[in-house]
């Protein structure tokens, strides 16, 4: 024990004054201060036990030998200190602990044990690996931190790199070692971590539970009721599941985990035995009374039970329930998006095209119990903003961004409404497009004025997000994006009477509404979790595409990245061409496609994709070309297919929805493309599709069903007259 000492100038120097009480994490750890120099400290050196040549200033906290040359600040101190005490530790000394503790010696081999001078010291690391605490140990008295570090959580490294185990929360470092050995004994997943006590536990270590499901094994005293419930309080609603341990009344008063793990585990070597006995003793609730608030936060974060028999067709039944005949393959792109993540395959990132209220949140809203707190298949967002997929913020959390919680993890990304961001200013809107652009490819990196430097290196996700049909608007912005969005509009138009009956169907559900939204969830979620145990009882191999469907796929994504290229025209002088048109290739758009197909066939119990998984392929192609081009050159193709003669502008218009500078302005770009081909005959200016063009579209079935006759948008009827100032156009609707 440090006492007075005298320094040169004759005054005393006490380490329990109040502008000294730092230098007791030196102390605490072997360290000898002896006199008080200026702003500095002296004493006997730690390292090489030297007296009277280790300085400390008691202000900064720096330190260095005059004899030795260790140096650094009290970072650097704590590190070296676990070092040299982790190379002092040996067998005689770990079994003297584990004799003591009543555990065996191997139950100490997970931890960074080390020894000096009669005391025992563990190292308690944060997320990054740092060091912050180095608690202390006597034997015979009880588990110290050193004075004035970070309070941590023991174990939590290691349960770090077990993301998907249960969690078992324990009071005192003793409780989740032995915990830890038992689970390893019998070969059980879990992960123990501890509070330094009961009384303890950190908001900011709340994001480390989330989704995660939770024990919470404290002692058999007041003190650990009250733990329970400062528990319950700050993960409530947060994980997937929370179960606590109610101790028999018979047991004594401070009775713990470790003291049944001894006795029961390793003196009568009965671990098996003595897990089931714990496991007896855990309930849904704490050992408490608690509110009602407190339970409806209990019941809110219980993960939904899975039901065997579920599957896709009872997932449509259940919506058609909910809604007036809703997208089946609204649905089933969303179910496709949470799969895709299981099977690894290439991104399937598709917009949900609709106008307001067409459903489409209902669709994407069913997945969001593969989310946490009750799942961890999927990360769901009601929308995402600028700084929000990458932030620069330090937060004692550690790292805010939606990419650092997907970085890494194989699951699926749905926002419920990306609309926002197309409402967004320009330069923020391409500052979100270029975030998700580099994401596509795995890797993103982004650095900002305060110095802070983001690096995501392993990013694999799937992405749905719901948008309504504004995004058609965003083409320019969009080819920042090249081929790496998918659309399916999944939208009526202007079907009023399916409208009639939408809303008809939602007056009569309105009462019920959140408890059918629910219900949908928790057989989305059924649903998904049984075709996730199939695919790994098939050991994640996904069914193989037919030589027809895949030549098909090609046909699409050519036609995809033809349809995608660009004309740049000047913004004042339309006439004139800025740049050489170009197209993509369509590599990324062909894997997506292939994806999508060989997911789908699985969803359906098939071992082969076919041409029947061609009609999503087709429909998301058609839907995700510029709107106005995909009419124009449909309108080309069914003229070219009826051998229409007359002039080609008279009967485009009419069966478009276009005004005449703007069909000519499209017709210009498509040519330039190469997409359609001008020829006359006689004095007729005709238009065709281009021979490359025209074996795309028949390669890939584009125009070969009713479903894409019934594409056609509402006619409009060109009347021509004659006036005083000469002819002039008149376009209306036809009734």
């Amino acid at each position: 024990m440090l006492k007075k000492y005298n320094t040169i100038e004759d005054k005393d120097f006490d380490i329990s004054d109040d502008k000294f009480r730092r230098l007791k994490i030196f102390t605490m750890h072997g360290t000898v201060l002896r006199e008080l120099v200026g702003t500095q400290v002296s004493g006997d050196c730690p390292f090489c036990d030297k007296e009277k040549h280790f300085y400390v200033n008691w202000e900064k906290l720096l330190w260095d030998c005059k004899i030795c040359g260790e140096k650094g600040n009290l970072q650097s101190f704590l590190n070296k200190i676990n070092e040299r005490n982790k190379k002092q530790i040996n067998p005689r000394l770990l079994h003297a602990l584990a004799e003591e503790r009543r555990l065996p010696d191997k139950a100490f081999s997970w931890i960074e044990l080390g020894y000096n001078h009669g005391q025992y010291t563990m190292a308690v690391r944060d997320k990054d690996k740092n060091l912050i605490d180095l608690r202390i140990y006597r034997i015979g008295s009880k588990v110290m931190a050193t004075a004035g570090m970070q309070t941590g959580l023991f174990g939590l490294l290691e349960m770090l790199q077990h993301p998907k185990k249960p969690i078992y929360i324990c009071e005192g470092e003793w409780d989740a070692i032995a915990m830890q050995w038992l689970l390893d004994s019998i070969s059980k997943p879990g992960r123990a971590v501890c509070s330094p006590g009961a009384n303890t536990f950190k908001p900011e270590w709340v994001d480390f539970f989330v989704g995660h499901s939770i024990r919470v094994c404290y002692d058999n005293d007041i003190a650990g009721t009250k733990g329970e419930m400062l528990v319950l309080d700050r993960l409530a609603k947060k994980v997937k599941s929370m179960q606590f341990i109610h101790w028999p009344s018979g047991f004594p008063n401070g009775y713990d985990l470790r003291d049944c793990v001894s006795k029961y585990a390793f003196e009568r070597k009965r671990p098996k035995r003595t897990f089931r006995r714990l496991k007896s003793y855990m309930r849904d609730r704490p050992r408490t009374q608690i509110s009602a608030d407190q339970e409806d936060a209990l019941e809110g974060s219980k993960t939904p039970e899975v039901d065997p028999s579920v599957n896709i067709e009872d997932v449509f039944r259940i919506y058609e329930e909910h809604l007036h005949e809703p997208s089946r393959m609204g649905i089933e792109m969303c179910t496709i998006a949470a799969l895709a993540s299981v099977f690894d395959t290439d991104p399937v990132w598709v917009f949900l095209v609709a106008p307001p209220s067409s459903g489409k949140t209902a669709i994407i809203s069913g997945f969001r119990y593969l989310s946490q707190p009750y799942d961890t298949m999927a990360l769901f967002l009601s929308h995402i903003t600028t700084h929000s997929l990458v932030s620069g913020m330090e937060t004692r959390r550690g790292d805010p961004s939606i990419f650092a919680q997907l970085n890494g993890n194989k699951m699926a990304f749905y926002i419920k409404d990306f609309t926002t961001v197309v409402s967004m200013r320009d330069t923020d809107k391409e500052d979100i497009y270029a975030q998700l652009r580099d994401a596509y490819d795995g890797y993103t990196m982004k650095s900002f004025g305060n110095g802070v430097k983001r690096e995501y290196n392993n990013l694999k996700f799937s992405l749905v997000a719901g948008v309504t049909e504004l995004i058609y608007d965003e083409s320019v912005n969009f080819q920042a994006l090249g081929e790496r969005f998918g659309k399916l509009n999944i939208g009526r138009g202007n079907d009023v009477e399916f409208s009639r009956l939408a809303i008809a169907k939602s007056m009569l559900t309105r009462d019920g509404f959140k408890e059918m939204e629910d219900k949908c969830a928790k057989t989305v979620y059924s649903c998904i979790k049984n075709l996730a145990k199939r695919a790994e009882e098939v050991g994640f191999k996904l069914p193989k595409i037919d030589k027809d469907l895949e030549k098909a796929i090609i046909g699409i994504s050519l036609y995809v990245s033809a349809m995608r290229g660009c004309v740049s025209r000047d913004r004042y002088k339309r006439d004139l061409i800025k740049s050489a048109p170009y197209t993509e290739t369509g590599i990324r758009f062909a894997k997506m496609l292939a994806a999508i197909a060989a997911v789908r066939a699985f969803m359906y119990g098939r071992n082969v994709a076919k041409l029947e998984d061609l009609p999503i392929l087709r429909k998301i192609a058609l839907d995700t070309v510029n709107q106005r081009d995909e009419e124009l050159l449909r309108s080309v193709y069914y003229l070219n297919k009826d051998k229409h003669t007359m002039p080609f502008k008279k009967n485009i218009l009419e069966d478009s929805r276009y005004t005449p500078y703007t069909v000519k302005c499209v017709l210009e770009d498509l040519c330039m493309l190469k997409i359609l081909e001008k020829y006359r005959t006689g004095r007729k200016h005709l238009y065709r599709l281009s021979k490359q063009m025209l074996s795309v579209v028949e390669e890939a079935h584009l125009y070969d069903d009713e479903y894409t006759i019934k594409r056609k948008n509402p006619k409009v009827h060109l009347r021509r007259s004659k006036t005083g100032k000469g002819r002039h156009s008149k376009l209306i609707l036809k009734k």
